[in-house]
């Protein structure tokens, strides 16, 4: 199998620098030839040569120096799609659809992040600023943020340290750019996270993106279930944020699901008790759910019950945005009406659990499409007429 790989800046250091990232042994002896498709003729890969090769897409073998050429080709093929960078700033001015937005201590899961999205939605473009060039310049950062179509914001404990960091998101928040969170908090436990998310100089990020589905990467490596999940989550947000994917194939899926399950949009809900809801109330008994839930014995529900108007919703709602995602995952929910159709019918809470549950978890998405799948393809063959 081919492996793909992608270069930021069109050198050959840089070419080699991710070629060894993929093939363990390279060494700077071995040589890295260009094929062309039609004639299968090598030539040679040089400094005179690389930028074209970068960007027009094309296959590579490497010959190892020491070993016997015939058992050292190594097919690799280059990945022309662009994720641009600020080196590329100056002379290359567009719209991208996604900016990213990240402290530089998470550079590498952010790569591998970038890199996971590449591979999931062909022909997105990102920007993201690699070298550190611009991290001073509020006119660049800016412009990033202005010409993307929405943000992926990289939360993690630097992030939130970091001046810029916040200048860059609250920035995009004013001018109403849509925010995709992907938590990068590392081992921190929920604790450390919560006391985070209470410090009245830190809270703004969270405040901004609260009742948005975030990928959480905390310290996962690319390829483990963690870090899947998490990609699996920015990708239908990209879905549903990006202008030019929102009818592409990348949430057309999605929406077929969504059409099927018909699932209750509580967006109205969710923004009523946002202004209700006072910073600060209720947080007592968020620490009883967060004990509750790190307890291994415990019983798999917990039940909070009272009194009509003692505040039940309202302290649903802090779950809901307040509480860790490190322990748990939180945002699963239904809010009950006695007065409405859609909120007091059974079906109608199962099929939006499902609904949320397939936006967190790919695995059950995959089992419900195909049960989607077995429904539509029963209703074509039942006949349409009387059989006599």
């Amino acid at each position: 199998m081919d492996i793909t790989i992608r270069v930021h800046e069109f050198t050959l250091a840089q070419l080699q620098k991710e070629i060894q990232k993929n093939i363990q042994g390279i060494e700077i002896e071995d040589k890295i030839y260009f094929v062309d498709w039609e004639t299968s003729k090598k030539t040679i890969v040089d400094e005179n040569c690389i930028e074209e090769i970068c960007k027009n897409g094309n296959r590579l073998l490497i010959e190892r120096a020491h070993i016997q050429p015939e058992t050292v080709t190594k097919p690799v093929f280059l990945d022309p799609r662009p994720v641009v960078t600020n080196k590329e700033w100056t002379t290359e001015k567009k719209k991208f659809d996604v900016m990213v937005s990240y402290s530089w201590e998470t550079i590498q899961q952010v790569e591998s992040l970038c890199a996971a999205l590449m591979q999931e939605i062909p022909g997105l473009t990102i920007w993201l600023d690699q070298n550190k060039l611009y991290s001073n310049s509020y006119d660049h950062m800016a412009k990033a943020v202005l010409n993307a179509d929405a943000i992926i914001v990289c939360l993690s404990q630097p992030y939130l340290m970091s001046d810029n960091c916040r200048r860059e998101i609250h920035f995009a928040g004013d001018i109403k750019k849509p925010l995709i969170p992907a938590y990068m908090f590392g081992s921190l436990d929920s604790k450390e996270i919560q006391n985070l998310q209470k410090n009245p100089n830190l809270a703004g990020a969270f405040l901004l993106t609260a009742g948005q589905q975030h990928g959480n990467f905390g310290d996962s490596v690319p390829g483990s279930e963690q870090f899947n999940v998490a990609v699996k989550i920015v990708v239908n947000q990209i879905g549903c944020n990006v202008s030019r994917f929102r009818n592409s194939s990348i949430s057309e899926q999605k929406s077929m699901l969504e059409n099927w399950l018909n699932p209750v949009d509580f967006s109205a809900d969710l923004a009523e008790y946002e202004k209700d809801y006072v910073v600060g109330t209720r947080v007592w008994l968020g620490e009883e759910v967060s004990d509750w839930a790190k307890k291994e014995n415990e019983s798999p529900v917990m039940w909070v019950n009272g009194a009509a108007g003692t505040g039940k919703s309202l302290f649903s709602y802090y779950v809901t945005h307040y509480l860790s995602p490190v322990d748990f995952i939180t945002g699963i929910f239904f809010f009950c009406r006695h007065n409405d159709d859609l909120k007091n019918n059974p079906a109608s809470l199962i099929k939006t659990l499902v609904w949320k549950f397939c936006m967190y978890f790919p695995e059950i998405k995959l089992h419900v499409e195909d049960t989607m799948a077995e429904e539509d393809k029963a209703k074509k063959t039942c006949p349409t007429t009387p059989v006599s």
